[in-house]
């Protein structure tokens, strides 16, 4: 489990005492009980932990954290919910009402700037799932995803996952706001499951599995379910993406 950096988070609660005093203050005064954001603060740090365990789940499960569910309705979902469970929750959730919280997603993820360069196919990947052909968009949304994993990593000569996935961890280990080293640590965790090296002599994975799929040795009887959980975990992913190629430096 990742540990707080300390040097960011101190001054932090240092004014959130500030704070708390002159709250105090004022309930004081109207009659009120005494705030105490100070145990709010410890609350939501103690939530994002919980988070950043539940990712794991999440990942072997084939799942990314989605950026459209509050941390309340994600820790339920990790702790109430089974691996199958999960799929069928978020199934419901993203195709009732004619796709409508799907679709939602795509709106705004589709005009992303740092997703231009996929901009074409994710367009022709969402017109496909609509006329329910999803098995054509799954091995072109695993291409998406590896390009953006490479931009993590600023040698355009390595297309080692290895490689990229510790190159993300860089990013997570220096990343001073909290919320994008959870998004961090769930792209992680989804990455090595999704991307999990497994051999062709071995029987074949359970979840979609982008050696087996791109190198073309898998059944291609993927669902809708797998077309969703690939176009979540590049929702989420363009949140953390870095902006230039500043791995060598970190």
């Amino acid at each position: 489990m990742l540990q707080l950096h300390y040097t960011t988070t101190v001054p932090i609660f240092q004014k959130i005492q500030e704070t708390q005093k002159v709250m105090s203050q004022i309930a004081t005064n109207i009659g009120y009980k005494t705030f105490n954001l100070d145990n709010m603060a410890r609350r939501h740090l103690a939530t994002l932990d919980k988070l950043e365990q539940g990712s794991e789940k999440l990942g072997k499960a084939g799942w990314i954290i989605p950026m459209d569910f509050s941390f309340a309705k994600i820790l339920t979902l990790i702790e109430g919910y089974h691996a199958e469970e999960i799929d069928v929750f978020f199934l419901k959730h993203y195709t009732a009402d004619n796709n409508k919280q799907l679709n939602l997603i795509l709106s705004k993820m589709l005009p992303d700037k740092g997703l231009m360069q996929w901009r074409p196919l994710l367009e022709d990947c969402k017109l496909a799932f609509q006329h329910g052909c999803y098995k054509v968009t799954i091995p072109c949304l695993l291409s998406i995803l590896e390009g953006m994993m490479a931009k993590f990593i600023n040698d355009p000569r390595s297309i080692r996952m290895t490689n990229m996935i510790k190159s993300c961890e860089k990013f997570k280990d220096v990343e001073a706001l909290r919320i994008k080293r959870l998004i961090l640590t769930s792209v992680i965790n989804f990455i090595n499951n999704v991307f999990a090296t497994s051999y062709f002599d071995n029987e074949r994975p359970s979840l979609i599995n982008r050696h087996w799929i791109l190198h073309g040795r898998d059944e291609t009887d993927w669902k809708e379910i797998d077309s969703i959980r690939l176009f979540l975990a590049i929702d989420t992913m363009r949140h953390v993406l870095p902006e230039d190629d500043p791995v060598s430096s970190v």
